[in-house]
């Protein structure tokens, strides 16, 4: 390759009316889908890559999130499930068939899943690290090994509350390792 930038910006906006939700209803006593009246979703994603020297090349990319419903009941809040994003990685390559490289990862605070009145604790930031080796065995064939989180950190992605006061937590894997191939057809 040769050295060089790359870099991708991107600004989003969108108006959605009656998005279809599914939360747990007071009324009712259960969960059920309900149409939200109106949201609005808009952020920036952006994404840089620099090839530093023929073989390094290292990257980021910046995902900023507002989701705010914006009428009825929950007029003002955020919606659920939005972490802002920031990743920096590199790669550097060994010879011609070898790369190996690594990721930092990190998401920001969240609101619960169906907390749309925004009251309970809520999903804390966490940042995780991977790695990975990669191996092209030939023009359309790849091989991998991969450790998903190499700290080891104990976080969830993912809580969502089943009463206005109950929540459930579903954990995300700890260190994880992972061996992939890649075959690709022309």
């Amino acid at each position: 390759s040769a050295l060089g930038t790359k870099f991708d910006l991107r600004y989003y906006i969108s108006d959605v009316s009656n998005e279809i939700s599914y939360a747990y209803q007071p009324s009712a006593g259960y969960f059920a889908n309900f149409n939200l009246p109106q949201t609005q979703r808009n952020g920036i994603n952006f994404f840089g890559e620099f090839i530093l020297l023929k073989d390094l090349t290292i990257g980021g990319a910046v995902n900023i999130r507002r989701a705010i419903v914006t009428a009825g009941n929950y007029n003002g809040k955020t919606s659920p499930l939005n972490p802002n994003t920031l990743s920096l990685s590199s790669k550097y390559r060994i010879n011609s068939k070898q790369s190996i490289g690594g990721q930092w990862n990190y998401f920001s605070s969240q609101i619960i899943g169906g907390d749309y009145a925004n009251s309970l604790q809520r999903i804390p930031n966490y940042n995780t690290l991977d790695l990975r080796y990669s191996y092209n065995y030939a023009k359309n064939i790849d091989y991998s090994l991969s450790i998903k989180n190499l700290m080891n950190t104990n976080y969830y992605s993912y809580a969502v509350t089943s009463d206005a006061t109950t929540v459930s937590y579903y954990p995300d894997p700890r260190r994880s390792f992972m061996a992939s191939a890649r075959f690709m057809f022309d």
